[in-house]
């Protein structure tokens, strides 16, 4: 017996997007705004993986026009070729289209989102809330430093996304699962028993770096981090460094990409094209640290300035 027409149906739809993918990576297709009659030149497979975190492997796959291999994700393809230029918007959505129908999933579906600036993700979802008060000196030279931590599960949350060239507005569920609570300082150290070093409090597993815990309860049914876990430690004691001034410290809430439970709203988890959807908005929205972790909170203090959210 034969093939079943889908699949023969689907190893075209793979095939036409191969092809697409390696045309664009033979005329050097960029979305970096450089002009191409001067300056595309041809992609390498190992090139064109580097621009998009992959292997060159992975893309000499999804280049075979006879035995292609679908990426995982196009977000970041789209990317790199594309970027977020509108004189590109026809080629990347007809990509987008042909990916999604590699996949046997509706060419209809939401397309790349475009619509959210780089900023703090507070103003995204007020999924986290870090305050730390003005620190208070001891008598032994140490600082006392009060903070309030506090986690929700934001239902129904309205993004604007692209959809069919106009801007729309979707319904999600956004939470955190495991976010890192990491204090960073070249002049001041938690004291040896704060809640930030290792099996210190009850709601807290070890953090990948010093002065850092995830949070790991308490929980809602979805996994997702609700409440303040730690207002039973409503301050933090550091002590000076060596001989080093009276510097910054900064408090942060990170998460990597793997950290948020984004759902569309109603509680359904997302499919892997949603979910790229998702990442591609988180992406766009949200700064990274210098260890590529999401920064979903950040306060820097110093003694004696009232403390502030980083610029």
């Amino acid at each position: 017996m034969g093939r079943r027409p889908e699949r023969s149906l689907l190893r075209d739809k793979r095939r036409h997007l191969a092809a697409m993918i390696d045309a664009a990576l033979e005329n050097g297709q960029r979305g970096d705004g450089r002009t191409p009659e001067r300056h595309w030149i041809p992609w390498t497979n190992e090139g064109f993986g580097a621009a998009a975190s992959a292997s060159e492997g992975a893309v000499r796959g999804w280049r075979d026009r006879d035995d292609p291999t679908r990426p995982v994700n196009i977000i970041p393809i789209l990317k790199v070729f594309y970027g977020d230029l509108p004189q590109f918007a026809e080629a990347r959505g007809a990509m987008l289209r042909a990916w999604r129908e590699a996949g046997g999933l509706d060419a209809d579906g939401p397309p790349d989102p475009r619509t959210i600036k780089v900023t703090a993700f507070s103003e995204v979802a007020h999924v986290v809330s870090l305050a730390v008060n003005q620190a208070t000196p001891d008598n032994q030279g140490n600082l006392k430093v009060p903070f309030i931590l506090r986690f929700r599960h934001v239902r129904n949350q309205k993004v604007a996304i692209l959809r069919g060239g106009k801007v729309t507005e979707v319904g999600i569920d956004i939470g955190l699962r495991r976010p890192l609570f990491d204090i960073r300082s070249s002049h001041w150290q938690p004291l040896r028993d704060a809640i930030v070093r290792k099996g210190a409090h009850e709601c807290t597993e070890e953090g990948p770096w010093l002065d850092s815990v995830y949070i790991v309860k308490k929980t809602d049914k979805d996994g997702v981090i609700v409440g303040e876990p730690l207002e039973d430690q409503p301050d933090i004691v550091l002590e000076r460094m060596g001989q080093n001034g009276d510097g910054p410290f900064t408090f942060s809430v990170l998460v990597d990409r793997d950290g948020f439970r984004v759902a569309p709203a109603g509680g359904a988890e997302v499919d892997a094209v949603k979910r790229a959807v998702l990442d591609a908005i988180f992406a766009s929205a949200i700064p990274k640290d210098r260890d590529g972790m999401l920064v979903v909170a950040q306060v820097e203090a110093t003694p004696g300035v009232p403390p502030r959210e980083p610029a």
